[in-house]
């Protein structure tokens, strides 16, 4: 049991629940979601969480108070199953909306990692449930790394903010930030306006129409990635031909 140490509304009268520690906000969300103490859009945020989550159950690595940690809970009527990773390119363009306004300069590797260079800084895991052929509710997690100073070793070497620009930043204002710029990308998609965010999304794309290295079950190759279709598969141009690739078929050498 996790306790909760501020509800408060936010933005547009949406709720803020805030801990000092948690397992992961994910993981919260889904709770109060099944317990009824939520029904409408609102954010889970906490200072550290013992098992957080990337795509797969891959897990994730922060300090307490080095890293922002939160899942949005929305609900997003209006897209259809196979329209769901509208919301993962919302929620990665909203990040690098924020590292931007500190003049940091980002990529989105898909399908959830945020990188500065080619070291990650953070990483997003978009969960849905699903009602027939619409989307009953969706969780956008978000990792950052803020002011961390270390990192165990990773394959992929990791950075933070603080290590990027050498100075330290108020996790507290980095998250109502986010939330702002989260708000105007979900606004935009409800009303139907995707063209932005899709145009954004593949200037953003690392290693978009670059050559890398790819391995797939049949092999290491050389290809190019295309872009990433509707459903969130990624279209990688192997040996003339365009080939889509589900989540974890493919990897990047590069």
């Amino acid at each position: 049991m996790f306790i909760c140490l501020i509800v408060k509304k936010y933005t547009m009268n949406k709720e803020l629940f805030k801990y000092k520690t948690i397992d992961s906000t994910n993981n919260e969300a889904l709770r109060l979601l099944r317990s009824g103490r939520i029904s409408s859009q609102c954010y889970i945020v906490s200072d550290y969480q013992q098992q957080g989550r990337g795509q797969k159950e891959n897990s994730w690595f922060a300090k307490s108070r080095d890293a922002m940690l939160l899942t949005a809970v929305l609900y997003p009527e209006f897209l259809s199953v196979s329209s769901q990773f509208v919301l993962s390119k919302a929620v990665s363009v909203s990040v690098l909306s924020l590292l931007e306004e500190y003049q940091i300069h980002a990529s989105i590797k898909w399908p959830n990692d945020i990188l500065v260079a080619s070291n990650k800084i953070g990483g997003i895991l978009i969960e849905i449930s699903i009602m027939g052929n619409s989307i009953k509710y969706a969780l956008g997690g978000v990792g950052l790394n803020v002011n961390n100073r270390s990192f165990p070793n990773f394959d992929r070497p990791a950075t933070s903010m603080k290590l990027v620009t050498n100075k330290n930043f108020d996790i507290d204002q980095l998250t109502r930030k986010f939330i702002q710029y989260l708000e105007r990308e979900f606004e935009r998609i409800s009303n139907g306006k995707f063209d932005h965010l899709n145009e954004v999304y593949l200037e953003k794309l690392y290693m978009f129409e670059e050559k890398a290295v790819f391995e797939d079950e049949n092999g290491v190759f050389e290809g190019t990635i295309k872009g990433v279709s509707p459903d969130g598969e990624l279209l990688i141009d192997k040996h003339g031909k365009t080939i889509q690739y589900p989540f974890h078929a493919i990897k990047m050498r590069s």
